[in-house]
């Protein structure tokens, strides 16, 4: 029989990466172990350490370059905020700052890496009011989907999982600050087909025990959502009730995606347990927190899944990480929520 879950440790080791509290780290325990980790007799079990899913985030020349090209990005972006900010409309410049500062923030966390001098962007003289809107709308959706890019193009899978993380920032920052009106955000599609020799090109070293933790991940997610539902009233709280059901069906169809990809690897996949760990659900701002911790770690799964994986399959699990960092704020942002996209 396979092993149907992840572990405390792990759990507590991602909680602890993505600021999540323990409540929602627990809404997540069990008794089993993560998939493809080991265990001594009496000991903690963690996951197996590969070349593709830690280490450096860069190393070869190519991944230098798309450090490099990732900054030049970002502080595009902050650029084109900065010099637009005095002619967008009032309602329009507290959100536009906001992503400045975000996007500084990403920057920074870029600056650490191994990158060769880079040129600042030079911004165009900005066009004024809602053309403004549009400009910056354009550009924030082109960075995400070229940091999406340059994830599934990454030589380390570390580099892979922190490009797919900033990717998400900026999905949230969709959500968080809509320039002009909600943005669309894009989403993941199905899992891409593993059957035959496809595996080959798309699976790093731990990739298979890595489809198994995000189905593990996706099984406790469905049970926890279940729970969340009943504890949610349809009348009194329908918006709630929706997204809970929304996100639930998400991760049902993943699951179901997941399973289909192991079986076509002649991989049995790992169960569900019988039930979940949860944290008190007395009100709605508690389902509500549980719910956002509950998608942050099943990003943390996928970005774990990002590291492992490669070509298509990695661009699938790097958009699930942005999918889930939405929901969690779709679900209802904590007070005060800026976007981060961060899995480290």
């Amino acid at each position: 029989m396979p092993a149907p879950l992840l572990d405390r440790r792990s759990l507590l080791v991602a909680a602890a990466r993505l600021g999540v509290g323990l409540a929602g780290a627990a809404a997540l325990t069990s008794c089993g172990t993560l998939p493809g980790s080991s265990r001594t007799a009496g000991g903690t079990a963690s996951p197996t350490a590969t070349s593709s899913a830690g280490g450096s985030t860069t190393g070869t020349d190519a991944d230098v370059e798309r450090v490099a090209e990732a900054t030049t990005l970002l502080s595009g972006l902050a650029s084109a905020g900065r010099a637009t900010l005095g002619t967008l409309p009032a309602a329009d410049r507290a959100a536009a700052r906001r992503l400045v500062r975000l996007h500084d923030a990403q920057v920074a966390r870029l600056s650490s890496e191994e990158t060769p001098a880079t040129t600042p962007a030079t911004t165009p003289d900005a066009p004024a009011g809602r053309r403004s809107l549009g400009r910056l709308r354009r550009q924030e959706a082109s960075a995400q989907r070229d940091l999406l890019a340059l994830a599934t193009a990454a030589d380390s899978g570390a580099l892979a999982r922190l490009l797919a993380g900033l990717a998400a920032g900026l999905s949230q920052a969709a959500v968080l600050d809509p320039l002009g009106g909600p943005a669309s955000v894009p989403s993941s599609a199905a899992v891409p087909d593993l059957t035959g020799t496809a595996a080959d090109g798309l699976l790093a070293q731990d990739g298979v025990d890595a489809l198994q933790a995000a189905l593990a991940a996706e099984h406790a997610a469905i049970w926890v959502l279940a729970s969340l539902g009943a504890a949610t009233s349809v009348s009194t709280q329908p918006t709630q009730y929706l997204a809970l059901q929304a996100a639930s069906a998400a991760h049902r169809d993943r699951r179901d995606d997941l399973e289909d990809a192991l079986r076509s690897l002649d991989v049995d996949p790992v169960g569900s347990a019988a039930a979940y760990d949860l944290p008190s659900l007395r009100t709605p701002a508690r389902v509500r927190a549980a719910a956002r911790d509950l998608e942050s770690a099943t990003a943390e799964a996928y970005g774990y899944m990002t590291a492992a994986t490669t070509g298509s399959l990695r661009r699938w699990a790097a958009g699930v990480v942005a999918d889930a960092s939405v929901t969690s704020l779709v679900i209802g942002p904590a007070a005060g929520a800026r976007p981060t996209g961060l899995l480290a």
